[in-house]
């Protein structure tokens, strides 16, 4: 009886210890796998040009603000300059009209004096009053004679004035698109694919580099349909990704997104519970400590 009690411990214990064993294999069972890949931006050129100057090479990082390419700016130097140039034309055509206008004015204010002489005469007896109302008379042809003459100078002025305005805003759409000439790096991340050469024409939405941030990576994968019920956006998980030979390596990753539809289940694709035929995707985003690489398999556990 005492050897039977022992063996039925002892079943006890082998059978709870299968049971703990098996409890954590199954929490650290792989429950979807997947792919990284990241955000990527392919940068066309904005103007038509020969490229002068191409500095992306495929595998580079580049700097957000940090210049890869140059189009040939020659054409656009030039139209500037005779834009300048004919702006300067119209600005010596612009009249001073105090300048314009002196002479008429000097002989105003000469019979202005005149008039102030001969109305003592007159009340003295001394000259006719009909040269006192000729002198009047020129008086108000001369001032009529400089209103028209400052009118028109001044409309002169305006419409000199407004060519002036529109060549100006030539000069900074040329400046404008001498600017666009300088192709920028739009985010900071890797060049992946190199489109054009030096030396070749670049059009206006011709791709000319296509690059990525991998700081920060997305592990896209498929979850079965009792799974999508567990998980939420923003929920923390382990992305398991195969090391350099010194084994496995974890990273903290977060749920950046879950689609809303179910789609088929992709070939390529393992979930744990492989009857599914419907599963739904979601991204996992992962800070990239420079070792995960785009096209990289990982796993997830949540």
């Amino acid at each position: 009886m005492k050897t039977i009690k022992n063996l039925n411990g002892w079943y006890v214990c082998l059978l709870m210890g299968v049971m703990a064993v098996s409890c954590t294999r199954q929490s650290n069972e792989t429950q979807a796998t997947g792919i990284f890949e990241s955000t990527e931006v392919t940068v066309s050129a904005e103007l038509p040009g020969r490229l002068v100057s191409m500095r992306a090479e495929e595998g580079s990082l580049l700097q957000a603000g940090e210049e890869f390419a140059l189009i040939d700016t020659m054409s656009l130097h030039l139209a500037k300059e005779q834009i300048l140039s004919s702006q300067n034309t119209l600005l010596l055509r612009q009249n001073d009209v105090s300048t314009q206008i002196a002479a008429l004015q000097g002989q105003l204010e000469m019979q202005e004096r005149e008039r102030g002489r001969f109305d003592m005469l007159v009340n003295a007896g001394a000259a006719p009053r009909k040269t006192l109302e000729d002198i009047e008379s020129q008086i108000g042809i001369l001032k009529s004679q400089i209103a028209a003459h400052r009118q028109t100078l001044s409309r002169t002025n305006v419409g000199i004035s407004g060519e002036v305005v529109t060549l100006s805003k030539k000069v900074e759409q040329l400046n404008y698109d001498i600017a666009r000439s300088v192709m920028r790096a739009p985010i900071s991340g890797e060049v992946l694919v190199r489109y054009a050469e030096q030396g070749e024409y670049a059009a206006p939405g011709k791709p000319v580099i296509k690059m990525a941030d991998t700081r920060t990576l997305f592990l896209r994968a498929y979850i079965t349909a009792n799974q999508f019920a567990a998980i939420k956006t923003g929920q923390y998980v382990q992305v398991v990704v195969d090391g350099d030979g010194s084994g496995e390596k974890i990273y903290p990753g977060r749920i950046s997104w879950i689609a809303s539809k179910a789609e088929f289940t992709p070939k390529t694709i393992q979930t744990q519970d492989e009857r599914q035929n419907l599963v739904y995707a979601i991204k996992i985003m992962v800070q990239n400590d420079g070792y995960l690489k785009i096209g990289m398999y990982g796993e997830v556990k949540f």
